[in-house]
């Protein structure tokens, strides 16, 4: 039988080939997604509420959330190394959106004027995401509860550093870097 990794990597190879699609995967650390996705689990109706930040962040590490191994859906498409296919970082897009959007730019061949990018910037910001009301999911009151929260939070870099215990970050992440780097053979980003 084939582990959750391996069949993503093969649909994810068959899906580019096929296809011939261009593919813009977007990567954030771990801890802050799964910060990220604690509010999202907690807020989205069908989905169990966490018990405690704790009891989540053992589900997430075991892979017992809504998407599964976060580990392995990433290494699925880590591993496929096709020119069709662009690796970015949310990390790096808070840090350069302009950078980011010329890098989209070449490996979809368009071409864009720097006043033309700026304006993708500012639409793409999560200022202006966050107060657009259908990025945000405010028509989905079925699927989000939204006196829990808003489907975009606060968009920030490191805001896990708000919610992990000093004893959950030393000792569960220290853990979590073994898993990581045994899961994935990969360096942990944003450390």
């Amino acid at each position: 039988s084939l582990k959750e990794g391996e069949r993503l990597q093969g649909r994810v190879t068959l899906f580019l080939f096929i296809f011939e699609s261009q593919v813009i995967y977007v990567m954030r650390n771990p801890k802050d997604t799964l910060v990220s996705f604690y509010y999202f689990h907690n807020m989205v109706k069908c989905l169990d509420t966490p018990k405690d930040f704790q009891d989540f962040l053992e589900k997430f590490i075991n892979g017992q959330v809504f998407i599964g191994s976060w580990f392995e859906h990433v290494r699925g498409w880590q591993e496929n190394n096709h020119p069709n296919m662009l690796w970015l970082t949310y990390e790096e897009m808070k840090k350069d959106l302009p950078a980011v959007v010329w890098k989209i730019c070449k490996f979809v061949g368009k071409h864009l004027t720097e006043e033309q990018v700026l304006e993708v910037v500012k639409h793409s910001s999560f200022k202006a995401m966050k107060a657009n009301p259908s990025v945000n999911k405010e028509d989905l009151d079925s699927v989000f509860d939204l006196t829990k929260g808003k489907f975009m939070r606060k968009g920030k870099v490191g805001d896990w550093k708000n919610h992990f215990t000093v004893a959950q970050n030393e000792c569960l992440f220290g853990d979590f870097w073994f898993i990581l780097n045994k899961k994935m053979a990969a360096e942990p980003p944003g450390r």
